[in-house]
């Protein structure tokens, strides 16, 4: 649930070139059992091509306008993703300029960037080779507390489905059998509260330790850097010593 969400947006022309930034501001959010005081996100999109950001607009307006059949907007819609590419023709900017959450804990913050360089591609296919000459950086940082929260309550809910799994397939078991012992596999609330902060806690130091969060001041901040394809975590993107491997997949799946 979201309360007093407030949206602004603005748009500017230079060079033919569009900048469209947009403010989003809430006063409370629930989400996954944990609740969220304001909020506020600065998000802009810099360098869109102007002419085909009025092509798309007017061929958006014949799907929504036109009685079309369906097989007809599903072609028109395809051919503006095959075209979409154009919008970056001139190198493209995305950045969250600024994150936060207010929670009990303190403040969740949070910045992200990703710029493209400057093309004349002439194929779709060609904007996902921009890859390898992309800059991306973000940064996340929360209290510890509040992160050890949130594994906790991730594994609690893990958990507690896997208890109602393993019920409901006793259940069946007991009236196959005609068996109306208690089930020695469920544990009590008590209990997997005890093991979920346990598990939380564990996977919050194995992150530490490999160095994929770092804990200064009761708060955890990671940084991530994109640079010429390589993808690294907390450290500056020249460093070859600290790629990142499967040890990301491992940790935040």
């Amino acid at each position: 649930m979201v309360e007093n969400f407030n949206a602004i947006s603005e748009n500017r022309l230079k060079n033919r070139l569009i900048d469209t930034l947009l403010k989003v501001s809430v006063s409370q959010i629930d989400y996954g059992a944990m609740t969220y005081d304001s909020g506020l996100l600065n998000l802009t999109v810099r360098h869109l091509d102007m002419g085909m950001v009025k092509e798309l607009q007017q061929q958006f307006k014949r799907v929504n306008n036109e009685n079309l059949k369906a097989a007809q907007k599903h072609g028109i819609l395809m051919s503006l993703w095959q075209e979409s590419y154009k919008l970056l023709n001139k190198g493209g900017d995305f950045e969250v300029q600024k994150f936060q959450l207010s929670t009990k804990e303190g403040l969740l913050i949070g910045n992200a960037k990703l710029s493209l360089p400057k093309h004349e591609s002439s194929s779709p296919a060609a904007l996902f080779q921009l890859i390898h000459k992309a800059n991306f950086h973000a940064m996340f940082e929360a209290p510890t507390a509040w992160l050890r929260k949130a594994f906790t309550k991730a594994w609690m809910t893990k958990m507690k489905k896997h208890q109602l799994f393993v019920k409901q397939h006793m259940a069946n078991q007991n009236a196959k059998f005609d068996n109306n012992d208690p089930d020695p596999f469920l544990l009590s609330e008590q209990d997997i509260h005890r093991l979920s902060q346990q598990k939380g806690d564990e996977q919050l130091a194995d992150l530490i330790k490999q160095g994929l969060v770092i804990e200064k001041d009761d708060k955890c901040r990671t940084e991530f850097y994109l640079h010429e394809g390589k993808f690294t975590v907390n450290s500056d993107h020249s460093d070859d010593s600290v790629s990142v491997d499967e040890r990301v997949e491992n940790n935040f799946l």
